[in-house]
């Protein structure tokens, strides 16, 4: 692995099902990596309003046993709603899920 390559963990999470509800972690990467501007800037919003956490309903997640970090899951975020964004992909290493 070169220098300039990021470290990938070899942790593993929980498959989440559809309907599960769990924690969305308001991080700066999160803001980066969404690249959504109004969603963005809520996020921005809820964080300045001190919240670093929100409650997600998942939609949707890859059909395998284990998650690793850079796996995405479909995740409803009602507090992004009205920021047209009602529904999103993020990556599990965002999300508050049991590792295996």
């Amino acid at each position: 692995m070169g220098a300039d390559q990021p470290r990938r963990s070899s942790r593993r999470f929980r498959r989440p099902q559809p309907g599960d509800e769990i924690g969305l972690c308001l991080r700066a990467g999160l803001s980066r990596e969404l690249a959504l501007p109004k969603a963005t800037a809520r996020i921005h919003e809820l964080r300045a309003a001190g919240v670093d956490r929100v409650t997600v309903r998942v939609v949707k997640a890859p059909r395998v046993e284990s998650l690793a970090e850079e796996d995405a899951v479909k995740v409803e975020v009602p507090e992004l709603a009205e920021a047209d964004y009602p529904t999103l992909y993020v990556r599990v290493k965002f999300l508050d899920l049991p590792a295996v």
